[in-house]
């Protein structure tokens, strides 16, 4: 199953059911959207909250100790790139959304914040010990010269859904197959999170326990109708 049409279908369900009154399916694919933008940032505020306690000394820096349950999350979105070095400058993904290390040779690059640092810096700098700061460019500049290859660790940025259908006697049916189709690129643990949020918007609040009954409820139906068909 495609988790955004389960999500789609749950949220229409559920919201259509309601005494608000109906609303219209793009307006719940928006909303949608919306919640999953909100969700994958508060990944990388909480992120930023670890790190400035690890600033602080009261936690370690890094990815690896975040909370296993952020972690987990997160790891859905590590890449690992590799590419040659041109003109000694790395260019980064175009996808890229946190960078996490940056290798040349098997050397990790230390970056600068500004190219002012960086050049305070290069003096520092050894072939064992390679220096950097990402310019304006989306790329990064990288001391001393003459590395050959650049690995990358990084958190690419999420992927929009996008539920895709085809009308038949005038109803929106779910046609996966299409080319601009896109399932919801979260952790799956996120489904219910997803749907909560996203009600929460058009003014209903529900907890997890009684989204999972009506969950169960809606499958059930589903089901039979499957079945009569």
């Amino acid at each position: 199953m495609y988790l955004i049409d389960l999500v789609y279908k749950t949220i229409l369900a559920i919201a259509n059911s309601d005494i608000r009154g109906n609303i219209k399916p793009s307006e719940i694919r928006l909303l949608i959207n919306t919640t999953i933008e909100e969700i994958y940032e508060s990944y990388f505020y909480e992120l930023n909250r670890i790190q400035n306690r690890g600033n602080k000394g009261l936690i370690e820096q890094g990815i690896g100790n975040i909370s296993d349950r952020i972690r987990e999350k997160l790891d859905h979105y590590k890449v690992e790139f590799s590419a040659t070095l041109q003109n000694d400058i790395i260019s980064l993904p175009k996808d890229l959304r946190y960078l996490e290390s940056v290798f040349v040779d098997n050397s990790e690059v230390e970056l600068f914040k500004n190219q002012s640092a960086f050049r305070i810096n290069k003096s520092f700098a050894r072939k064992l010990y390679p220096i950097g700061y990402k310019n304006s460019g989306n790329s990064i500049v990288v001391y001393p010269i003459g590395y050959k290859v650049y690995q990358v660790t990084y958190l690419r940025k999420v992927k929009m859904p996008n539920w895709t259908f085809v009308k038949v006697r005038g109803t929106e049916v779910f046609n996966p197959s299409t080319s601009d189709f896109q399932d919801i690129d979260m952790h799956q643990s996120e489904v219910y999170n997803i749907i909560i949020k996203t009600l929460q918007k058009v003014g209903i609040n529900l907890k997890e326990q009684e989204l999972q009954q009506v969950m169960a409820q809606q499958q059930n139906i589903e089901f039979n109708q499957e079945i009569q068909s």
